[in-house]
């Protein structure tokens, strides 16, 4: 059973994400945490937890990092529609907003215990400019094969999957992967991530290859069947 500490000053939002969470039979709230300071506790006290943490308590980066480090916890931070995501990672390993949906919430606690990451489309797009100059100087910097694999990232799929996905090897896409970090100017996944959401057009692009993607292997499936 994976135990989970909740952080947050409103008492009402701890309890709504405690009744999702106490639900599911594989999660078990250990600590509710009003105060940063009792977070950083509590994540020391249950190692290999995950917190759940609001933003508003205005933790110290550096300290949760080396207590997420020290106890082999993970950490998903709880935004505000209009706050910048970006100094977040790689400290928290999931991102949501308030409002997310139960089902959504629990998708997210499940990926980040995995070991993965999990991103809510409604706050990372928060901070988005009006014009996206940046993202389509970036998008058409990526090649079509580039483009592919950044899509399927998005849908959280690993260097194996993408793989298999594209009929390539899971080196080539290692390869491609590295070469998206140096267009983009990223270190890892996660940030790919956060910097594709950041980036209107590039989005736009990204779910455009996506869809692409899907419709060839239904086509492959079923021929035919689509138009």
């Amino acid at each position: 059973m994976k135990r989970v500490v909740l952080a947050d000053s409103h008492e009402i939002f701890r309890t709504g994400i405690a009744t999702t969470i106490s639900n599911r039979d594989e999660y078990r709230i250990v600590a509710q945490c009003s105060s940063s300071t009792r977070l950083l506790q509590a994540i020391l006290a249950f190692p290999g937890c995950i917190a759940i943490t609001a933003t508003c308590l205005r933790t110290d980066l550096n300290q949760l990092q080396s207590c997420l480090k020290q106890s082999a916890s993970h950490a998903i931070a709880v935004v505000g529609h209009d706050e910048c995501v970006k100094p977040l990672y790689p400290t928290f390993s999931g991102i949501i907003t308030r409002d997310i949906a139960p089902a959504a919430l629990l998708k997210c606690v499940r990926q980040v215990a995995s070991g993965q990451s999990w991103i809510d489309t409604e706050s990372a797009t928060a901070a988005f400019s009006q014009e996206d100059l940046v993202g389509m100087r970036v998008r058409d910097r990526l090649t079509t094969r580039e483009m592919r694999v950044s899509a399927l990232l998005l849908e959280g799929r690993k260097n194996r999957e993408i793989s298999v996905r594209l009929g390539t090897s899971e080196q080539a896409i290692k390869n491609c992967m590295r070469d998206i970090y140096n267009k983009t100017g990223v270190s890892d996944r996660l940030e790919l991530a956060l910097f594709i959401h950041h980036h209107r057009e590039l989005l736009k692009a990204v779910h455009g290859v996506a869809s692409e993607i899907k419709i060839e292997e239904q086509r492959s499936i079923f021929p035919g069947a689509v138009a």
